[in-house]
């Protein structure tokens, strides 16, 4: 457990549970405690400032940020669960640490307006983020977009509009004449990708402030 690629006892974790859909939902939690037969207690994990309760025996991805080796990550299990002051859950690492892929799908739940317009044509279409990352977004919007269609959005945060070609990965259920989907982006240079993931973690940590 000395291992100085490991985190760090307060560091900020993300917990990343991929659903039966093979949709991946992430959530914010922190190292407390490194228990002597090798468990992990980290702070039970927060979605939408809400706690949420993993089962014993879910699998999870835990992501975090190392000074020296950048994004690692590694797969861990749920064994246990504590309630207290501070409700913890317990975790047992289950593969070794390796170099993370974090960057491309790290996901920050985020409401922005965004502008999309299909390839070949030039209507603009209007919809919603609902979450953003450094590889792409979800969005909701009236325009009917099918997987695998190129298209191109356009939005912005804070005072940096982003103007990129995407493609559509998945498509969720329709509600409402609503269309959910999942992009991803095509041409996103990388200090572009830079920026937005700086932003992302900015956010990221206001939250965790907010919410822990």
């Amino acid at each position: 457990m000395k291992d100085k690629n490991f985190p760090q006892l307060g560091q900020k974790l993300i917990i990343v549970r991929t659903k039966m859909t093979g949709e991946k939902v992430e959530y914010v939690s922190q190292l407390v405690d490194i228990e002597s037969n090798g468990e992990l207690a980290v702070a039970v994990p927060i979605k939408n400032a809400q706690l949420v309760t993993l089962l014993n025996g879910t699998k999870i991805t835990v992501i975090y940020n190392n000074s020296e080796s950048g994004m690692l990550e590694f797969e861990a299990e749920v064994v246990r669960k504590l309630n207290g002051k501070v409700p913890l859950m317990y975790i047992r690492k289950i593969s070794e640490i390796t170099k993370g892929q974090r960057r491309n799908y790290f996901r920050l739940d985020l409401l922005v307006p965004i502008q999309i317009i299909k390839s070949n044509e030039d209507v603009i279409h209007s919809g919603f983020t609902k979450d953003i990352s450094g590889g792409g977004l979800r969005m909701v919007t009236d325009v009917d977009l099918m997987e695998g269609q190129i298209i191109h959005v356009s939005f912005e945060l804070e005072d940096r509009t982003y103007n990129l070609k995407s493609q559509v990965r998945t498509k969720f259920s329709s509600i409402d004449n609503k269309n959910e989907v999942g992009i991803e982006f095509l041409d996103i240079i990388e200090i572009d990708r830079n920026d937005l993931i700086k932003y992302l973690f900015l956010q990221q940590r206001m939250l965790i402030k907010r919410g822990m």
